[in-house]
């Protein structure tokens, strides 16, 4: 997460699905990380961490809502406590995780109902490491159970 270049490639995913009409969400767990993946996606993006006080959530949530902006690079720990941004479409996992109940509640964030939305969708960084193969096994097994659409890098 301190690679410029990994940082550049998780903007580049962002933008990529926003110019198909996705809203995206990006989920990491390092706030720097989430900052500098928000410069380089632009001004069409916010950030919301523990930091973020509750009125600027709700206004970031609203200018999502409203479309003003087409992604939030938001900490692990506050979108799974139970955000709701019925837009969003598309969540970029950025960071490895491996705990299953978590991880649905992260998911779920894209999968609730809104009209004119994009069909829910998970882009899953997939790291190298020997943790993280079985870390991505698992994360897979679990797309495969419950049917969701995953594209992984």
């Amino acid at each position: 997460l301190e690679s410029e270049k990994y940082r550049q490639f998780i903007a580049a995913i962002a933008l990529m699905h926003m110019q198909e009409g996705h809203s995206v969400l990006v989920i990491a767990d390092r706030v720097e990380f989430l900052h500098k993946v928000k410069e380089y996606i632009g001004e069409d993006c916010a950030v919301v961490t523990g930091d973020t006080e509750y009125q600027e959530r709700q206004h970031i949530k609203q200018e999502v809502l409203s479309g003003n902006k087409r992604a939030i690079c938001g900490s692990r720990q506050i979108f799974s406590e139970g955000i709701s941004i019925n837009t969003l479409s598309c969540v970029i996992l950025a960071a490895p995780m491996s705990n299953d109940s978590l991880l649905e509640q992260i998911v779920g964030r894209v999968q609730r109902l809104h009209e004119g939305k994009l069909d829910p969708l998970v882009v899953d960084i997939n790291f190298a490491g020997f943790a993280d193969k079985k870390q991505n096994n698992d994360r897979l097994s679990l797309y495969l159970r419950k049917g969701w659409q995953v594209i992984t890098a």
